[in-house]
């Protein structure tokens, strides 16, 4: 069995080849992604296929002259596979529309990013603004692929929203298109905390502060992450900037932006009980 074949790609293609050739395939087959039910059969092989290759050794990509080759890329568009056949965006859009399986889901709104078709684009950012929150965050994943510079405006807008989810989600996204976009998250965020909003909250602000003397030890928390580089200056700024819109521990606010894994802040936070007592 030439599991290169089954999943169309060449055998000297790449870890990452292979995976969007898998994904690929596994949106055209999987029983959940195509109106007419699929291909169980050919399903199991591709899974069996890309199981097979991620075990296997990295193929060497130095040529008979001693030189490195340059990596070849997969059969169809946009490096995809499967078949050979690439998906139509209207493929892509019936999983979006028809799948019930989250993760065929996003793997076709990740696709459809990737293709970068205007017209695509435009479907996710219509998606976007009209759905509930779960598909909001979903989509706003999507596109926060690099480089990706003409969705910023409409993530940029999501980052008001009134949910820390969305809110936070739409700033990663930001980050990953362009870490220069963090400056602009700062900038929008500074400015909304002089609107209506931000005296809104006020009272919850005041009420955690009385409770859990949160400033001193929010500062002293930030400090402590900045000085052990486990955090660079402007990603606390962005946490703390979002942490005036939301009554939340900074350490909360590190969760939802994804600055920091949970064992981290955790250390942290031990770290700073020890410095108070």
């Amino acid at each position: 069995m030439n599991f290169y074949e089954i999943l169309g790609v060449r055998p000297n293609a790449s870890e990452r080849q292979i995976r969007q050739a898998f994904r690929q395939a596994a949106l055209r087959y999987h029983p959940d992604t195509a109106l007419g039910g699929g291909d169980p059969h050919r399903f199991r092989l591709i899974t069996e296929a890309y199981g097979q290759l991620r075990r296997q050794p990295k193929p060497s990509r130095t040529g008979s002259s001693g030189f490195a080759e340059p990596p070849s890329q997969a059969t169809g568009m946009g490096g995809f596979s499967g078949d050979g056949i690439p998906m139509t965006l209207q493929e892509l859009i019936n999983c979006i529309e028809f799948s019930e399986n989250r993760y065929v889901r996003q793997i076709a709104m990740e696709t459809l990013a990737a293709k970068r078709k205007e017209e695509g684009l435009q479907y996710l950012l219509d998606r976007m603004q009209n759905s509930n929150p779960e598909m909001q965050q979903s989509i706003i994943g999507a596109l926060g692929q690099s480089g990706l510079q003409e969705v910023g405006p409409a993530l940029m807008s999501m980052v008001g929203e009134p949910t820390i989810e969305i809110s936070a989600a739409a700033i990663r996204s930001l980050e990953r298109i362009d870490k220069d976009n963090r400056q602009v998250v700062i900038s929008r965020l500074k400015k909304e905390t002089r609107n209506v909003r931000e005296r809104m909250v006020a009272p919850l602000h005041q009420l955690r502060d009385l409770v859990s003397g949160a400033p001193p030890v929010m500062g002293q928390l930030g400090e402590i992450l900045v000085r052990s580089q486990k955090l660079s200056a402007e990603q606390l700024e962005v946490s703390l900037l979002l942490q005036r819109r939301f009554p939340l521990l900074l350490g909360q606010v590190l969760r939802h932006l994804e600055y920091l894994s949970i064992p981290e802040i955790q250390y942290a936070v031990a770290m700073q009980r020890n410095l108070r007592y």
